[in-house]
């Protein structure tokens, strides 16, 4: 919008919006979702990483003659990380759509959460 008033040579009315209260509630929203969105998006990075760079190896050690710890125990120390990956994964993507269509149209944050908290719930208990 700065840029914008800008461009359009209206120093002015910039000058009046940036410091008015509006101003100040956009950009504070715009931190929010820049802020939710990094931290979706590495969380899910984190469970990829999770999966890629321990689970499978020690699948594929537990599988062979170099057994590190068995696929019994394998599975129960990471019996659903690949759901809740799935879950953050469809969470995040949620809400980068939701990010691009603002400001034309208002996201809705909370339906967002409201539609992955029931799977996230049973995922998580185990873990309580």
């Amino acid at each position: 919008i700065k840029s914008y008033l800008r461009r359009k040579k209206f120093p002015t009315k910039a000058r009046e919006f940036l410091s008015s209260p509006l101003a100040r509630d956009l950009n504070k929203r715009n931190n929010l979702w820049r802020e939710l969105l990094a931290s979706e998006r590495s969380y899910f990075q984190n469970l990829v990483s999770l999966h890629e760079i321990y689970i499978q190896p020690l699948n594929i050690k537990a599988r062979g003659n170099s057994q590190i710890i068995s696929e019994k125990k394998i599975s129960k120390i990471f019996r659903n990380i690949e759901r809740i990956k799935n879950i953050h994964k469809d969470m995040w993507k949620k809400l980068e759509s939701a990010c691009q269509e603002w400001p034309n149209k208002t996201p809705m944050i909370g339906q967002i959460f409201l539609s992955v908290i029931d799977d996230l719930s049973k995922e998580y208990i185990p873990y309580a």
